[in-house]
C-alpha cells in the first residue's frame, strides 16, 4: 500500500499543538500514515521532524523554535533540560532565525545532571554540564540558558568561526541583551579553554554598529594595519562637526567608512511608473538614494579640505582590493600580520 493509500488515523484531524515525529511514532503511526496525513492536508512539516496543524505552516521563525522547543521536551529525554546554542540565541535576539531553512541546525539543550549523558539526534543535542549551577530564563514559555552563558558556550574551537561568534557577540553587546561583565564572569566559570574565552573577548567592541564594521574591525587587526579610533567625530576649522566615521586614524589624517550596500529598486519597471505622480513611492525611492549620495559626497569633499583621505568600501567581509591596499599603507602596519588556518581564510 503507497503512503498516499494509508488511512490517517482520527486523532490527527484534531491535533492542536506541536508533536516530534517520536510522538508520532509512539502513538503507532507509521511513515506511510504519517506522510498520508500530510498529503491529506490534515498536519504539516514546520520543521525538520515536527509537526502541527496546518496553520504552523504561517509560523514565524521564532515560533516555529518555540513549538519545536517544546515538542522536543515534551519527550521526556531532556529531563529539565535547557534550551541552548544557536536556537536560545535566536530567541534572545542576537542572530537572525532562518525560518526557511530546509535543514536547521538541531535544536540545542543543556542538561545540569552529574549522572547524565550528552545525545546526539538528527533533531537535537543533548550536552551535559557537570560544573556550572543551573541558571535560566523564561522566553515565551520555553526555558532557555542566560543570554551571557548562552554567548560564552557558542565560542567555537574552529579559528575560521570565531569571527562570526565575535560579530554576534558585538550585535548582543549593542542592543543590550548582555554586557561585559556578564560575559566576564560567565568565562571563568568555565572548566576549560577559560584563556582561549577570554582572547576572544578582547576582541569585542559594542561600539560597532553593524556587521560588517566588526568584519573590518577584525581584518585591520588581521593585517597588522594600525588600531583606528572607532567614531571619533572630525571637527573643520571653526570648530564645527564634519563627520563622525566609523574608523579614523587621527595620526594619519585617514577615515574610513563601512557603508551598506545600496538597495536595488524595489520596482522593477521604475520607468514605466508614476510619470509626473507627486506621490509616486518609486520616485520617492530614487531621490532618497540621490539625496544620501550627495550628502555622502559632500561630505568628503570637506573631509578633503581638512587634509583626510577618505576610504569607503561596502559588505560584510571587507577584501584587499586595490583601495584597501592603499589604505594599508596609509595607516602603516606596525603589527604582525595574522594568518587565519584553514581554506576559509575570506582574506
Amino acid at each position: 500500500m503507497t503512503s498516499t493509500e494509508t488511512p490517517a488515523p482520527a486523532f490527527l484531524r484534531t491535533l492542536d499543538h506541536a508533536v516530534h515525529r517520536n510522538h508520532l511514532k509512539a502513538a503507532g503511526l507509521t511513515l506511510g500514515e504519517i506522510r498520508a496525513a500530510e498529503d491529506a492536508g490534515l498536519i504539516v512539516e514546520f520543521r525538520k521532524e515536527f509537526y502541527g496543524p496546518p496553520s504552523f505552516a504561517a509560523l514565524t521563525g521564532r515560533d516555529r523554535l518555540l513549538m519545536a522547543a517544546a515538542a522536543y521536551q515534551r519527550l521526556g529525554r531532556t529531563r529539565d533540560a535547557l534550551l541552548t546554542g544557536a536556537a536560545a540565541a535566536a530567541l534572545h535576539g542576537m542572530i537572525e532565525i532562518d525560518a526557511d531553512s530546509a535543514r536547521p541546525r538541531p535544536l540545542e539543550f543543556l542538561e545540569y545532571a552529574s549522572d547524565g549523558r550528552s545525545v546526539t539526534r538528527a533533531a537535537a543535542v543533548i550536552r551535559v554540564d557537570r560544573v556550572r549551577d543551573r541558571e535560566s530564563v523564561v522566553l515565551d514559555g520555553v526555558e532557555t540558558t542566560t543570554p551571557a552563558r548562552t554567548l560564552i558556550d557558542m565560542v567555537p574551537t574552529y579559528p575560521h568561526l570565531l569571527d562570526d561568534w565575535v560579530v554576534t557577540a558585538d550585535r548582543a553587546l549593542r542592543l543590550g541583551i548582555v554586557t561585559r561583565d556578564q560575559l566576564v564572569r560567565e568565562a571563568g566559570l568555565l572548566r576549560r579553554r577559560q584563556g582561549d574565552v577570554r582572547v576572544q573577548l578582547e576582541r569585542l567592541d559594542e561600539r560597532s554598529r553593524s556587521e560588517g564594521e566588526t568584519r573590518s574591525r577584525l581584518y585591520f587587526a588581521r593585517e597588522g594595519m594600525t588600531r583606528p579610533e572607532l567614531y571619533e567625530t572630525v571637527y573643520d576649522y571653526a570648530g564645527e562637526p564634519v563627520a563622525t566615521p566609523p574608523f579614523v586614524w587621527p595620526r594619519q589624517r585617514v577615515v574610513g567608512f563601512c557603508v551598506e550596500p545600496v538597495p536595488a529598486c524595489a520596482f522593477p519597471d521604475c520607468d514605466d511608473r508614476c510619470t509626473g505622480d507627486p506621490g509616486c513611492a518609486v520616485d520617492q525611492h530614487v531621490d532618497e538614494l540621490f539625496r544620501e549620495l550627495e550628502a555622502q559626497t559632500e561630505t568628503d569633499r570637506r573631509l578633503d579640505a581638512l587634509g583626510y583621505r577618505v576610504y569607503r568600501w561596502s559588505g560584510s567581509r571587507p577584501s584587499p582590493d586595490c583601495g584597501l591596499c592603499r589604505l594599508r599603507e596609509d595607516v602603516g602596519t606596525p603589527y604582525r600580520r595574522v594568518v587565519r588556518p584553514g581554506r576559509f581564510d575570506y582574506f
